[in-house]
């Protein structure tokens, strides 16, 4: 009995420790949007003052004048390209330590076999109804979409930069933001389970 506690002490501990996780990504994310809509309207402005300069190719002055402004808001880029990298590192460190989880989960799940039985693995409850499989598999599923999530928010950012328009703009802001890999009414109804489950 001691070690089935044990084991249902590190597996909550565990899913807590994800769902900090999980919350400081949500705020990270949050706070890094207004970094890509920068670089997306710093982009959308070298495109226009582009489109002036196709178009005003007989004013020599205006295009001198219009080329220094060029290098003025070009030169803004590296550094806003920075600070959305600050985010996405942190974001990307917050995954990191998802992956550590699923690997001491791995550890808890096998140590549990070796002291309670195979039996455990996937036929007996360790909890009310989940076995020692079930919530390893619950949890790889929640840290799957992360993965996911992040190789997304890895091809935005390098695509950022080479936008062709304002509706391409706002599709990448809108996938940063909104996160599609992450199916949010999938984790409620897994939190609801695991409240139901860890609380009896």
């Amino acid at each position: 009995m001691q070690m089935q506690q044990n084991s249902q002490r590190a597996i909550r501990t565990l899913f807590a420790d994800l769902k900090t996780c999980r919350k400081r990504w949500e705020s990270l994310n949050t706070d890094s949007l207004k970094h890509a809509q920068n670089i997306v309207n710093t982009v959308l402005q070298l495109l226009y003052i582009k489109q002036l300069q196709s178009w005003s190719h007989v004013l020599e002055d205006f295009n001198s004048l219009n080329s220094k402004y060029q290098d003025k808001v070009t030169s803004q880029l590296p550094d806003l390209k920075e600070k959305l990298n600050s985010f996405l590192s942190k974001i990307a460190y917050q995954h990191k330590k998802m992956l550590i989880i699923k690997q001491q989960m791995e550890q808890v799940v096998d140590e549990a076999v070796s002291n309670l039985g195979v039996e455990y693995l996937s036929s007996l409850p360790i909890f009310v109804s989940f076995t020692l499989s079930d919530c390893s598999s619950i949890m790889n599923e929640i840290i799957d979409m992360y993965t996911v999530e992040l190789n997304l928010k890895r091809t935005i950012f390098n695509n950022l930069l080479k936008i062709n328009d304002r509706k391409e703009g706002m599709l990448y802001i809108s996938c940063w933001i909104n996160e599609p890999y992450i199916n949010l009414k999938r984790l409620n109804d897994i939190e609801e389970l695991i409240e139901s489950e860890f609380s009896s």
